[in-house]
């Protein structure tokens, strides 16, 4: 009986032992879900930094891009990168499309190119509507654009208006455009 009460005890002596064993791995995995949690954490404030990092250089890379297509653009349309964004906000907000004011300033600069040529079809036509062609050719498109705006939306003919806008600014000149136009040098002046 003897061997049954030892062998009783060391089942009992075992099974402390292996519960206490247990104990010690359960521990063990807690402690490594606080560390894989701790990790998860890291990563993911990782992630967070990297994707804004990646925000930021996209940010900056459009950015420059679109500087340099601004500068493109005011040299092939003979004004200053000031004016063109200050016209492109005054489009913006008058519902014209960066295209059409391409247009309508692209059109502007081909006229007073021939206005600078006395008896020129666009001399005549710039003296037909009022202006004074020469003096127009010389101020540079930017100033010549806020001119003209400003003496078309003086006409007192709404009819005279969007012809003159027409025939110095092309069809794009018209609808929307001419809303802009109609705002004068002073309401333009203050939406860009």
């Amino acid at each position: 009986m003897a061997t049954i009460g030892t062998l009783a005890i060391k089942i009992v002596a075992n099974a402390q032992q292996f519960t206490g064993t247990l104990g010690g791995i359960g521990k063990s995995l807690a402690g490594f879900a606080v560390d894989a949690g701790k990790i998860a954490a890291g990563i993911a404030i990782f992630d967070i930094g990297k994707k804004a990092v990646t925000g930021l250089v996209h940010f900056v890379k459009e950015a420059f891009e679109s500087i340099d297509a601004m500068s493109k653009m005011s040299e092939r349309l003979g004004i200053t990168t000031e004016q063109l964004a200050g016209f492109q906000h005054a489009a913006d907000l008058s519902g014209v499309s960066t295209d059409d004011l391409d247009k309508v300033i692209s059109k502007l600069a081909r006229n007073l190119s021939g206005a600078s040529i006395a008896g020129s079809d666009a001399d005549k036509m710039f003296s037909k509507l009022g202006f004074n062609a020469a003096a127009l050719s010389r101020m540079g498109v930017g100033d010549a654009f806020v001119e003209i705006a400003d003496q078309i939306s003086r006409m007192i003919d709404p009819m005279d208006q969007a012809v003159a806008a027409f025939e110095i600014f092309g069809k794009a000149g018209t609808g929307n455009f001419l809303n802009l136009i109609l705002a004068g040098k002073a309401g333009f002046r203050e939406m860009a």
